[in-house]
C-alpha cells in the first residue's frame, strides 16, 4: 500500500486481513429507485470481520436531507463504538465496488470540508472568489430524479464529469496520469480551487478520490449538494436545467 494512495488492492488486504490495526466496513449503499437493502445483503455475505457502516444511520439528526454528515463529536462517537482508533488503517469496500465507500473515505476531515465547500459556492456568487464546480449526476435537467419532488439540473457554471470514468473495466480506479488526462480532458485546471457535488453527496466522494490520487488534497464535498440546492429558491440559488453536458 504506498503511504499517499487512498486505495488498496484485494491481494493486500487479503494478507493483511485479521491484524489488529486494520479495519474493515462495509458501507455498501443504494439509489432509492434499486430496492436494495445493504443491511440485510450484510448479513448475507460480507469479508470476514467487516463491521457494517450504516450511511443512513450515521448522519446529522437536525437535517431531513439524505445521509448528511454528522457532526465531528457525533462521528467521532460512532467511530469509536465501531471499535476503530486513530492509528488503526481503515479499508473500506462497498458492494458495487467503487460507488458509496468513497463517502465513508473523505470524513477524516469532511465535516470540515463540507462547511468550507458551502461557504466556497457563496463566495463565488458573491463575486469573491474563482472556483470549479464539478458536478456528477442527471446534469442536463432531463433525466428525472431519483427523490420524488426534486428536480432534475446543475449548478450553474458546472463541469460535468460522470463518476464512471474515474474507472477501467474492472472496475478499479485509473492511475493518476490516466485521471490526471481525465480532468484536463474536462477542461478542469487543477491549480484552481474544486469543489465536488453530485445528487446528495455520496458520488461525489468518488470524484474526490480521484483528485486525491493525483495529489489534489483540498477537494471538498458539498454535502448537501443538488437535493439541497435545488430546494432553494431560484432567485437565491439559480438553477440549470438546458442540456450542458
Amino acid at each position: 500500500m504506498a503511504q499517499d494512495d487512498p486505495v488498496v488492492s484485494a491481494q493486500w488486504l487479503h494478507e493483511h486481513l485479521g491484524m489488529p490495526d486494520v479495519k474493515v466496513l462495509d458501507a455498501s449503499w443504494y439509489m432509492p429507485v434499486e430496492n436494495r437493502d445493504p443491511w440485510e445483503e450484510y448479513q448475507v455475505a460480507h469479508i470476514p470481520g467487516a463491521l457494517f457502516f450504516d450511511l443512513d444511520g450515521i448522519v446529522d439528526r437536525t437535517t431531513d436531507l439524505p445521509h448528511m454528515l454528522p457532526s465531528e463529536e457525533a462521528f467521532a462517537a460512532a467511530i469509536s463504538e465501531l471499535g476503530i482508533k486513530n492509528q488503526d488503517k481503515v479499508i473500506v469496500y462497498d458492494g458495487k465496488g467503487f460507488f458509496s465507500a468513497p463517502r465513508v473515505w473523505c470524513p477524516d476531515d469532511a465535516v470540515l470540508k463540507s462547511n468550507a465547500a458551502n461557504k466556497a459556492v457563496e463566495r463565488v456568487y458573491n463575486g469573491e472568489q474563482k472556483i470549479t464546480h464539478i458536478q456528477i449526476r442527471r446534469f442536463d435537467g432531463v433525466a428525472p430524479e431519483p427523490r420524488k419532488g426534486v428536480r432534475s439540473g446543475h449548478i450553474p457554471g458546472s463541469i460535468c464529469v460522470p463518476f464512471p470514468e474515474m474507472f477501467d473495466g474492472a472496475p478499479n480506479l485509473l492511475s493518476s496520469d490516466e485521471l490526471r488526462q481525465k480532468f484536463q480532458q474536462a477542461g478542469i485546471s487543477l491549480d484552481q480551487s474544486i469543489v465536488v457535488t453530485c445528487g446528495s453527496g455520496v458520488t461525489a466522494c468518488i470524484l474526490a478520490l480521484g483528485l486525491y490520487r493525483i495529489g489534489k488534497h483540498d477537494v471538498p464535498v458539498y454535502d448537501g449538494s443538488w437535493t439541497e440546492w435545488e430546494a432553494q429558491s431560484d432567485s437565491d440559488y439559480p438553477k440549470v436545467t438546458a442540456p450542458a453536458c
